[in-house]
């Protein structure tokens, strides 16, 4: 195979066939926090006497395992995606030249979301988590996440599927829900993968920590990527372009009154968003030193209330959004969501961390390119 990629399918992660990979043409994977991962594999198709060239071939069955390793050479490989085929698209042409199939795909949330449920749950809330990703053989890695339902008070009910549920609680909670793969491979070995299901505060805290917006630092790991423009000395720049945008009217207070269903007793509660930051950088709080407040509605405790505000501070406290373009043979290195990086050479403001929230992935017999959207809670100011 050509691409800078490995393919397994069905549920023992067997390598994709060199009758079938020899046709692949294209891997693309399209991936977001707290979105599931959609991905394909595009291949080129001959027409025979027999039929199309890849008629009934058993890696591209409706519903086969399909799992994307990239990467090779100086750069080290990253499980991007496994999950079901989902769709099949194909494109016939009169003798055979042009013809193609293409083998949509998407992680394996989507098998959460294909049932919905009626269900309460009682228990700790980081319980019924990580009961329900035991569900999926999936291994939890679950943190940050208070509360507990009973049967009369605090009910924690589920009336939809499992997937939206689970993105509910992350939501309430100021938390992100992704999986990660753990990847070995020999040669043509069937593979073992192992699927990690994260249910925490991205970037990570403490896992002894309650929820704080206080604990929200930007610090990319040393060494780790570095978009770098404008590069001087023996440096080279990284990355092909690189956009930004900042909103300097972010909400930073939440305020909000609650009522207790049980006893009627009413509270008001106000958050104020105040993320800790390297120096020397300003948050949404410090530019333009203007009190920006939103309100909050929800019943139940106040608890409960103050910690929906203070996620929904940490939601509205990315004052920057970044895009950039870049390659596999420009940076040695495969990004994916949640990913810390520099940005180097782009100003004051601007040459600061940042958090990866989306790639596009495309991969062909030229190039792995990848199409990022970054975001940060931070402006650089001069030292």
């Amino acid at each position: 195979m050509s691409l800078e990629t490995s393919i397994y399918f069905g549920s023992n992660n067997a390598k994709m066939t060199e009758d079938t990979a020899k046709w692949l043409v294209e891997v693309r994977v399209e991936q977001e926090i707290n979105k599931i991962t959609k991905f394909a594999l595009r291949f080129e198709q001959d027409l025979c006497e027999e039929g199309p060239s890849l008629d009934d071939r058993p890696e591209i069955v409706p519903n086969t395992m399909i799992t994307i390793i990239a990467g090779a050479g100086n750069v080290a490989p990253v499980c991007l995606a496994r999950g079901p085929v989902t769709r099949v698209r194909s494109s016939s042409q009169l003798g055979g030249a042009g013809s193609w199939l293409e083998a949509h795909c998407e992680t394996r949330q989507v098998e959460m979301d294909r049932a919905a449920v009626q269900s309460k749950w009682i228990g700790s809330h980081k319980g019924v988590v990580e009961g329900l990703l035991g569900t999926y053989d999936m291994t939890p890695d679950v943190a940050n996440v208070e509360g507990e339902a009973g049967e009369e008070d605090d009910q924690l009910n589920q009336s939809g599927t499992d997937f939206a549920f689970l993105n509910k609680m992350a939501s309430d909670h100021g938390v992100d829900f992704w999986l990660s793969y753990e990847a070995e491979t020999a040669g043509d070995a069937n593979a073992t993968i192992t699927e990690n299901a994260h249910f925490k505060i991205s970037p990570p805290v403490s896992d002894a920590a309650p929820f704080d917006i206080n604990a929200f630092t930007l610090s990319a790991s040393a060494p780790g990527p570095v978009f770098r423009l404008n590069a001087v000395g023996d440096d080279c720049p990284t990355v092909n372009s690189f956009d930004a945008d900042i909103d300097f009217e972010r909400p930073t207070t939440a305020q909000a009154a609650t009522q207790d269903t049980t006893s009627g007793a009413e509270a008001q509660t106000e958050s104020q968003s105040e993320p800790g930051t390297g120096q020397p950088q300003e948050t949404s709080v410090d530019v333009g030193e203007v009190r920006r407040v939103i309100t909050i509605t929800a019943p139940g405790n106040p608890d409960e209330l103050n910690r929906k505000q203070e996620a929904a501070l940490r939601a509205a406290s990315w004052l920057v959004e970044g895009s950039a373009t870049t390659s596999t043979e420009l940076l040695h290195h495969i990004v994916v969501p949640h990913d810390i990086i520099q940005v180097e050479g782009a100003g004051v403001q601007l040459s600061i961390p940042f958090q990866v929230k989306s790639v596009v992935h495309v991969i062909n017999s030229a190039a792995h390119m990848m199409d990022i959207k970054l975001r940060s809670n931070t402006v650089g100011v001069a030292a």
